[in-house]
């Protein structure tokens, strides 16, 4: 019998193939195993495919795929994983655009997408390996109509310790001294008698409880202001589930975050810091004696004999041009050699100091260290990263400290103007006040609960309000940002507004008219918003984006042009068709945009408010979902759009808060701070402060 050399190599490749799958089956740390798989979303018509499940006495689940060539699938979206080993008691972080996936990756775990073998490579014995129980925590959270602590519990025996030690990792402590029933608070249908970062802090609350072997959470930060993600990240996500009990986290998020300033103290340390006590100063001799040069040219040439420095100069040089010239050179030049002598000796100091400790803590770690890292790992973090460490960042640390002193040059330059402006704002501020026709929106005296009362007079001390003594005048045309902690309100302010709820007490003024004699549908026709969690319904994308057929096909592709945002949406059967096209207004949206991620459905909600063009715009933390890059581009577009209306904005991201008017800062219902930015930096301790801090 003969053998060609091809029929030998797929022979190899598939006992190579079993060996590997086996040897991974056989291996107790690896948590999730993907290999050569592709995954669609469900065909909503078909039923969807049986899959084979194995349970051994571990309770490992393990998933053998089919052959499916079906033709049917739903091939919109594919997410293809070629190879993908995931290893127990590791944090793993999935980043990228809207649209790419990233949800779509952990509905693939949970078997919530169809499943093929991709048959772009060779075949073998394709599976899916999920090592442990699940526990999921989506963006849009869900909350049974109980008490608090029954939607922690989940059916779950209560243990006092765990209970305490999850709630304390979750930052709910404060929420709970604000309830008067604690945790026996009942929840509203649908969690409407809670902030959204409540909610989404019960329900990781409720997975961590749990106990589970594998959490997935998906983009669950969105909702959370910076200092609460940091307290939750470092005791909940670190802390206790990586750290203390070794479970795998696969963590979705579009959120970025900045180095301690430990880090830098560690980094300056390691430079000898006599070494760079002398760096920096000859940096600052080296500004100085360009300062001289500038001053005495400039008395130079404009003769000017009063000038002490001038007249100095002149004198000790006995008047002579040229050797006064050459001597500033000659020193700034000494200056600079020095300069760039200290910087090589703090960077090689550095360098050597930051690779012994690595390598030391290498040499003596424990055995187990190196049967959880392989050594291509070890060896990348010894050659590459320490690469960067000694390059990259001695460079861009030298290049910040010089270009700093330039920027000192112009703080008072820019200061004196901003002065002026505001001396000017301050005298016109009382003639715009005495015209009440210049505000659009104004608040007096408001309360709300959304607590049941029944006799509200006789119950006022008792009432927990979650807005009181609310006072705020809003000009039209102004940009207002909203900021404070979860729970503090902010959301409650576009509740009122739009009068989804009746406040108890107080006035609000739209266009100097009281909403109280506005209908309903007048009152919203003068307003748009986009919501955190924007609705959709089963229709046509055109027909989402202008549900009132307002405007023909062509007025809304021109007007979605007009923005620079990506929406690549596309039915399939177009898809060849409208292949340079941005977005297919005729792509079928099922009911809550169930087909689309988060991101693209707030993408659609802002689209469809460029459509309705009111002189009223709210945003409540519509760009939570997005990616930095996509956050950027539609803000860049929302201070276009509404160049003459007035903007209210909910948000816990504070990368484009310069760009308001006026910042309200809200704790506990009430407006603690109002002001500018530039203002509400300046109050040591404040608020506004302690959100940027974190």
């Amino acid at each position: 019998m003969y053998l060609n050399q091809k029929e030998i190599d797929e022979s190899l490749k598939i006992c190579q193939d079993e060996f590997n799958e086996n040897s991974i089956l056989k291996q107790q740390t690896v948590s999730i195993y993907l290999n050569n798989l592709q995954f669609t979303w469900p065909n909503r018509i078909q039923t969807k495919q049986d899959f084979e499940k194995q349970i051994d006495e571990k309770n490992d689940i393990q998933i053998k795929l089919l052959d499916n060539n079906d033709d049917q699938i739903n091939q919109d979206f594919k997410l293809i994983i070629d190879n993908l080993i995931i290893n127990k008691g590791t944090l793993n972080i999935i980043v990228g655009q809207i649209g790419c996936g990233k949800s779509a990756f952990l509905q693939s775990i949970l078997n919530e997408m169809d499943c093929q073998i991709n048959n772009n490579v060779n075949q073998g014995q394709k599976q899916i390996i999920v090592n442990g129980n699940i526990a999921y925590v989506s963006q849009n959270h869900w909350l049974q109509t109980k008490t608090i602590r029954e939607n922690i519990l989940f059916g779950k025996d209560f243990e006092q310790e765990w209970y305490d030690q999850c709630v304390e990792v979750c930052d709910l402590q404060i929420d709970f001294g604000y309830f008067w029933k604690k945790d026996q608070k009942v929840i509203a249908s649908g969690g409407s008698n809670l902030s959204g970062g409540q909610r989404q802090r019960i329900a990781i609350c409720r997975a961590i409880y749990s106990k589970k072997d594998i959490y997935l959470f998906d983009d669950i930060f969105s909702s959370l202001d910076a200092h609460v993600v940091e307290k939750i990240f470092e005791k909940a996500i670190i802390g206790l589930l990586i750290q203390k009990l070794r479970k795998t986290v696969i963590f979705v998020t579009s959120h970025y975050g900045v180095i301690k300033f430990d880090i830098y103290l560690q980094y300056f340390k390691s430079m000898n810091y006599f070494i760079f006590f002398l760096y920096l100063l000859f940096i600052a001799f080296n500004h100085v004696v360009q300062f001289f040069i500038d001053f005495w040219l400039r008395d130079y040439v404009s003769k000017d004999q009063n000038s002490y420095f001038y007249e100095f100069m002149n004198r000790f040089f006995n008047y002579n041009f040229e050797e006064t010239f050459l001597f500033q050179i000659y020193l700034i030049l000494l200056i600079n050699v020095f300069n760039c002598l200290f910087y090589f000796l703090s960077s090689i100091l550095s360098c050597q100091s930051i690779f012994k400790k690595l390598n030391k803590s290498i040499i003596y770690s424990k055995m187990s260290f190196f049967d959880k890292n392989p050594v291509g790992r070890i060896v990348c973090r010894i050659s590459n990263d320490v690469g960067q460490v000694d390059h990259d960042i001695p460079f861009s640390f030298h290049e910040t400290l010089n270009q700093f002193m330039i920027v000192q040059y112009f703080k008072n330059d820019l200061e004196k103007p901003e002065e002026v402006l505001q001396g000017n704002l301050e005298e016109n501020e009382l003639n715009i006040e005495e015209k009440s026709g210049n505000y659009d929106i104004i608040f007096k005296d408001l309360y709300i609960t959304y607590d049941q009362v029944t006799n509200i007079d006789k119950n006022q001390k008792d009432i927990q309000f979650a807005l009181k003594n609310i006072n705020l005048k809003i000009k039209k045309g102004e940009k207002i940002a909203f900021c404070g902690r979860t729970g503090s309100g902010k959301t409650s302010i576009l509740n009122i507004i739009f009068n989804l709820y009746p406040f108890q007490f107080g006035s609000i003024f739209i266009d100097g008219k009281n909403i109280k004699q506005y209908s309903i549908k007048e009152l919203r026709s003068k307003m748009s918003i986009i919501p955190q969690f924007g609705f959709l319904y089963n229709s046509s994308l055109k027909d989402n984006l202008d549900p009132d057929s307002f405007f023909s096909k062509e007025d809304v592709e021109q007007k979605i042009n007009q923005t620079n945002l990506k929406l690549n949406i596309q039915n399939e059967q177009q898809q060849e068709i409208n292949d340079n096209q941005k977005i297919d207004l005729d792509y079928k949206v099922e009911n809550g945009g169930n087909n689309l991620s988060n991101g693209q459905k707030q993408i659609i909600n802002f689209l469809r408010i460029i459509l309705r063009d009111t002189d009223i715009i709210c945003l409540d933390e519509a760009t939570s979902n997005m990616d930095p890059q996509t956050d950027q581009e539609l803000h860049d577009q929302l201070f276009k759009l509404a160049e003459n209306k007035t903007l209210l904005v909910i948000t816990h991201r504070l990368e484009n808060i310069d760009k308001f008017d006026r910042v309200v800062v809200l704790d506990n219902g009430s407006i603690v701070e109002c002001g500018h930015v530039s203002q509400l930096r300046q109050i040591k301790d404040g608020f506004f402060n302690r959100l940027l801090k974190h």
